[in-house]
Parts: C-alpha cells; structure tokens; sequence
C-alpha cells in the first residue's frame, strides 16, 4: 500500500463549497467488539483519546501517564473485549468480532506516539487473533475510521487549515460520520464475509488511495 504522511500541502485550490466545521460533532464509536447475529456489542470501553491540536506535544513531552493511559483505554481494552466475546464463541464455532482501528497502521504520526502505537496494535491483534480463531469459525476482522465528525475530532474541525488539509486530502473531500461505518460492519457480521478473517477495512473517504 502507498505509504504516505498525513501532514500534506493542498494539492488544489479549495472549493468555495467546502463544509464548515461543525459545532456540535457527534459522539465518537467506543473501542469494541461486535458480534454476530445479533449485532450487540460484547463489552465497550471508553472512547479514545486524540491530540487536541496539530500542536500537541512531542514525544519527549508524551509522559509515562500518558502513555499508560492511552495503551490502557485503546488496547488494552479492545484485547479484554475480544477475550471475553472470543472464549464463548470459540467454544461453540459461531459468531465474529470487529475491532475498530484507525488510519495509523497504514499512515505515520507525529505528536501521537501513544495513540499510533495503540492503534496500530489494534491491527496486530485483530490478525493475531484471527490467526487463532478463524480456524474455530470465528473470523476476527476490524474497522478503520477515516476522519470521522466526532467529539474527538471537534478539535481539528475546528482548526480551517488542518480541517481543509483533511477535505482536499481526502477524494470524498468530507469529513466521514459515525454512520458511514455501518455498512462495512453490516458486511462484516453478515454471511457474505464467512471467508474474510484479518484483514482491516479502510472506511476513509478514499484517504488511503491517495
């Protein structure tokens, strides 16, 4: 896959018609698992946490608390979810689990090391359990969120030259919503993908491709 950074200058002049930034963005999708047929999710843990501007401070300045809060909230557990959903339907051969990731497996970061690393070891995990578990019928795939309007991103919405960045980097050349990552996981837990274990599921916008 192209490998790119996320820090870009505009590649065209900006549309007159390009969207504000909201004031009043939705609440983010928490870390977890879902499962199949029922769609109900096994256990939720508390939404991750992003830099609050393209100003947050450097890794040197990224203090143990920081990071142990950060891993804890997004991948600890995301791992915790997945065991408790996992064991049971192992145990019978029936059911799946969708992790939502992000971007940051495919992309580089700057600012964010506990929140890339987190995030890339959702993507570690969904595979290492799918290499476990798809084997007992229990596929193990996840989700990967472009910029979505979120609580979390309020922030960089807020900001007009990183929220324009975003739009003229993205092909959709919008910001994503909460809902624009159903249908992927309606496809996910659906009989359609019996045979799709591992991998992670870009819903960007096109960001990826570009």
């Amino acid at each position: 896959m192209h490998r790119s950074s996320q820090r870009f200058p505009p590649s065209f002049p900006p549309s007159a018609s390009t969207p504000s930034p909201p004031t009043s963005p939705t609440a983010p999708p928490s870390n977890a698992s879902w499962t199949s047929p029922s769609l109900s999710r096994a256990t939720s843990t508390s939404s991750s946490t992003t830099p609050a501007s393209s100003n947050a401070p450097p890794a040197f300045d990224h203090t143990d608390a920081d990071w142990d809060a950060v891993l804890a909230d997004n991948l600890n557990g995301v791992f915790v979810a997945c065991r408790a959903a996992g064991k049971p339907r192992v145990a019978r051969s029936s059911g799946k689990i969708i992790n939502i990731a992000s971007l940051l497996p495919f992309f580089d970061s700057v600012t964010i090391p506990g929140y890339a690393a987190s995030k890339g070891g959702v993507g570690q995990l969904t595979q290492a359990l799918s290499h476990e578990w798809a084997a007992h019928g229990v596929p193990v795939n996840a989700v990967a969120s472009g910029h979505l309007r979120t609580d979390n991103t309020a922030a960089l919405q807020a900001d007009p030259a990183r929220s324009l960045e975003i739009l003229l980097r993205s092909p959709a050349h919008r910001w994503g919503a909460p809902s624009d990552l159903e249908g992927a996981v309606v496809f996910l837990v659906s009989p359609a993908s019996d045979y799709l274990s591992g991998p992670i599921i870009a819903v960007d916008g096109g960001w990826c491709g570009r």
